[in-house]
């Protein structure tokens, strides 16, 4: 994953949840990036997943998205790509929120080993 100037790149895992994902945790272990929160559409994080805006781009951790400028409250979107059969293959995608600590995953606001 990386800005669009290939500045900035991480290497990162990308996952698919389900819309209760977060319901089925410690809520005590989510915290949101208030900064960075999704679109108020009344749905929980999880289900902004499923939204249309939300299968145009991913949940991430506020660290990454402040280093590759990936904003939720803005049109901004960033790279990532998927090596499949020896080829790479880029991707242009969208933050659609942010977290400061997730359970279950490594999103983070802070640099974790491999980040």
């Amino acid at each position: 994953m990386s800005d669009r100037a290939h500045i900035n790149e991480f290497d990162v895992g990308v996952y698919g949840i389900m819309p209760s994902m977060f319901d089925a945790t410690v809520s005590d272990f989510l915290n949101i990036d208030d900064s960075q929160s999704p679109t108020l559409t009344g749905l929980r994080l999880g289900e902004q997943v499923f939204t249309p805006r939300g299968s145009q781009g991913f949940l991430m951790g506020s660290y990454i998205s402040k280093q590759i400028g990936a904003s939720v409250s803005d049109q901004s979107t960033f790279i990532y790509n998927v090596a499949f059969n020896k080829k790479n293959i880029y991707y242009e995608s969208r933050s659609i929120g942010n977290t400061k600590l997730a359970p279950a995953f490594t999103m983070s606001d802070k640099e974790t080993s491999g980040s």
